[in-house]
């Protein structure tokens, strides 16, 4: 915590200790006196909240560069076009190339994934599928498998669904048009059922603020059986202002390496508006991640494969 914050909050403590006093000592005026000095300590507590939530936010767009006010003004804009928070390039078609000179390693953080999936597994279900990429990587992998893929896009979907049928796979893939924060929420909405040997997730999870994180968590540990795996990747908030820059030239190195740049890639991005119970980017540090696994019943928790500002992490169903 910073010094400044501290004193703030000292500040409030300060604040309702004499309001407590002048309730001890109640009379008129120490009413009126208690009320203003509460309303003061509401005010306080307000802005720590909103000074944090600012910091995230500058934190999480130094690193993932999906928000628009990342952008210099020398910087070629991104288009307007406004579409759902995942689908991040405005042609679907772009994404499978755009995403691997975004992303480092992007290939190698999907495979962690596969290999971390018995290759026995035979009912999964993947959350916010994209355009398939992840679901083909363990259809290929777990000969067994059967894949429910969630996600809201119907673009996404589509696309997904030709690349999957291409390949040869779809009797064993099936695509549901569904937010999976409604599954969250409401499990008997998307009738799915449970008993699956695992959940995994992609580049989706993100897009939901800490408290839905951890419901959704809960929901996915009630859903897997015994010895049931949940694997999920995605941006992690950096830990600190300094691990944001390395995490922000790795990048930059990595779209140079790629033959392009980030601003060049940026090009390509839309304009994502909230859908659903999904926003821009809420990124969550690592630690976070693990203690809400932790809390949702999951052990072990593990991060099996993590590049800078990647991480595959989940757990088991013990």
């Amino acid at each position: 915590m910073e010094p400044k914050e501290k004193l703030l909050i000292q500040g409030i403590i300060d604040d309702l200790t004499t309001a407590i006093a002048q309730l001890e000592n109640y009379n008129q005026f120490s009413r009126w006196t208690t009320r203003m000095l509460l309303k003061a300590a509401i005010h306080k507590a307000e802005n720590i909240e909103k000074q944090q939530a600012q910091k995230q936010k500058q934190q999480a767009i130094a690193y993932t560069g999906y928000d628009r006010e990342w952008l210099s003004s020398s910087a070629t804009p991104v288009d307007t076009t406004e579409i759902f928070p995942g689908e991040v390039f405005v042609d679907t078609a772009d994404f499978d190339s755009g995403i691997r000179q975004l992303l480092p390693r992007y290939d190698e953080m999907l495979n962690a994934i596969a290999h971390c999936i018995p290759p026995n597994a035979q009912r999964i279900l993947e959350l916010g599928c994209g355009t398939g990429e992840l679901s083909l990587k363990i259809l290929h992998r777990c000969p067994s498998a059967q894949i429910i893929a969630l996600d809201y896009s119907p673009r996404m979907l589509q696309f997904a669904k030709h690349k999957i049928e291409s390949a040869g796979y779809l009797n064993r893939w099936k695509g549901i048009e569904a937010d999976f924060g409604d599954w969250t929420k409401e499990p008997d909405k998307i009738n799915i059922g449970i008993g699956f040997d695992a959940v995994v997730s992609s580049l989706a999870i993100h897009h939901l603020t800490n408290e839905m994180k951890l419901k959704l968590f809960q929901r996915i540990k009630e859903s897997l059986n015994y010895k049931g795996v949940f694997w999920n990747a995605d941006p992690i908030l950096p830990e600190s202002p300094a691990l944001a820059a390395v995490y922000q030239t790795v990048r930059e190195e990595w779209a140079a390496l790629s033959g392009t740049t980030l601003a060049e890639i940026r090009a390509k991005i839309g304009k994502s508006a909230s859908h659903g119970y999904s926003h821009l980017d809420q990124l969550a540090t690592l630690d976070n991640h693990l203690q809400m696994l932790k809390t949702a019943g999951f052990d072990p928790v593990a991060v099996p494969w993590k590049y800078y500002g990647l991480a595959v992490f989940g757990g088991e169903v013990s």
